[in-house]
């Protein structure tokens, strides 16, 4: 902790400078107004002078906080095999869970498809006796209807004899059968794959591609060493 304190004082102390010259800059910036070839000059040096700032405060950052990263990566190096052989064990349990849940959904459903399609029957049974006539044997009929048949509902949540619990939680998702017909939408356009093609000299006409190419300006400073 004492070690911790102490490098967080040296870093607010260099700190001082830098936020100081952020000020400084930042009003500059705000305040000059670009408007002949002098005050053009001006700015080319403002602009160096931020340049100069932001370098030096990245290089004092990656000072502290490099051999942070260094150990962090070299322990995250250390734990991630064992990490990643319990994230596979919990694939496999979760995904054996899910079948289970999903067979037990599916035997819920056949089995009410199957108490309908046999009222159904019976009803199709007596409608047609009644047609003819007969009441009493369509009554008999009718009695034979099998009584409501609650199908237990699979367990949502589950909970182990240690007293983990394990939640099943049914949501709505989606799988793409036929990529032709996706609606356009939901087509996402890659503005990094034609900014590539147009660094390879891709031509693309406005009317036809509905992309234009033009000269922009990219403005970028060197400080004097």
């Amino acid at each position: 902790m004492e070690n911790e304190n102490k490098e967080l004082q040296e870093v607010e102390a260099k700190l001082v400078p830098v936020k100081q010259a952020t000020i400084a800059v930042v009003a500059k910036a705000t305040n000059i107004v670009i408007k002949d070839p002098e005050s053009n000059q001006k700015a080319s040096g403002i602009l160096g002078e931020i340049v100069k700032w932001k370098k030096q405060a990245t290089a004092e950052r990656l000072s502290f906080t490099r051999p942070l990263d260094a150990v962090k990566k070299m322990i995250m190096e250390k734990y991630a095999p064992a990490i990643a052989q319990f994230e596979k064990a919990e694939d496999i349990i979760k995904g054996k869970m899910r079948d289970y849940f999903i067979m037990e959904q599916e035997k819920q459903r056949i089995a009410k498809q199957k108490e309908a399609e046999k009222e159904e029957a019976i009803r199709k049974a007596a409608e047609e006796l009644l047609a003819h006539g007969k009441e009493a044997e369509a009554e008999k009929v009718i009695a034979e209807m099998p009584q409501e048949v609650t199908t237990p509902q699979p367990e949502k949540t589950v909970r182990s004899i240690l007293g983990h619990t394990t939640s099943m939680k049914t949501y709505r998702t989606f799988r793409i059968t036929d990529i032709a017909k996706v609606p356009r939408e939901f087509f996402v356009v890659s503005e990094k794959l034609i900014q590539e093609a147009v660094d390879n000299g891709a031509v693309f006409d406005p009317a036809e591609h509905g992309i234009e190419v033009y000269d922009d300006i990219q403005v970028s400073t060197r400080i004097a060493k």
